[in-house]
């Protein structure tokens, strides 16, 4: 796949370099290519952002965004090439072990184009605070629900089950369905009258109006295909469930005692 995607990405290179060339006069400055691809895992990932940068200041440079989300960076200089980096800008939605990249860790595919496969991983939320991944010992649980991001189906202590609809991130905020989750963890009285949602749990009674935001900037309920989803963060510091985050596949474990 990655062999795939580097032949295309050439081909289009050179040919807007050639292009570049052709429609302009041979100048006292070098041209240079700075292409970054950004991956999930295996795959490509829109959105993310990337800026270029000389001696720590942003640089100006004819800069587009090409298919598959990747950053192609048309550079004109004079300056020491060692000195140039690119930098994940949009850290706030993306996350990776590095966020800066100089330009001597780019492959030179060929004279004056530089290219780099960088990964990055989305921000999932504030699941758990700091997170923790799910290979780290689990807590001892009678039960494990495994919800995944956009996907129907979740487990239930390894067994398959059907969502109405996936389980899906809002603002920042993991958002799961209620009353699945809600019942795994014995609420009972679960009602909802014009957009009001009640249940109990162990005794505590519970109270949310759909679309208003919950307290502690948790996030806000919302209805989908019939379903009330709610913030994981309110599942944890509400409901007193242990959650983890996989994020290599963008899926939320929910521990029941």
């Amino acid at each position: 796949m990655k062999n795939l995607l580097k032949a295309l990405f050439c081909a289009t290179l050179l040919c807007v370099l050639a292009l570049g060339f052709m429609a302009t006069e041979v100048q006292a400055t070098e041209e240079i290519a700075i292409v970054v691809v950004p991956y999930y895992g295996q795959e490509p990932l829109a959105g993310v952002e990337f800026g270029l940068y000389h001696n720590n200041q942003r640089v100006d440079s004819e800069v587009s965004v090409m298919f598959l989300g990747s950053f192609f960076f048309s550079y004109f200089t004079t300056a020491d090439f060692d000195n140039l980096e690119v930098r994940l800008l949009n850290t706030s939605e993306f996350t990776s072990q590095r966020l800066t990249v100089p330009l001597r860790d780019f492959e030179q595919i060929v004279d004056g184009f530089f290219e780099f496969i960088w990964q990055v991983t989305p921000v999932s939320g504030n699941v758990v605070d700091p997170p923790t991944e799910v290979n780290d010992p689990p807590p001892a649980a009678s039960r494990v629900l495994r919800f995944a991001i956009g996907i129907t189906t979740y487990t239930d202590n390894g067994t398959n089950r059907t969502l109405e609809a996936a389980p899906f991130i809002q603002n920042d905020r993991t958002m799961v369905p209620l009353r699945v989750i809600g019942e795994a963890l014995g609420a009972t009285n679960l009602a909802h009258n014009a957009g009001v949602i009640t249940f109990n749990i162990n005794g505590q009674a519970f109270t949310m109006t759909v679309g208003e935001p919950l307290p502690g900037n948790m996030g806000t309920p919302v209805i989908v295909a019939g379903r009330t989803f709610v913030p994981l963060a309110f599942i944890i510091n509400e409901m007193g469930a242990t959650a983890r985050w996989d994020g290599s596949a963008r899926a939320a474990y929910i521990y029941i005692d």
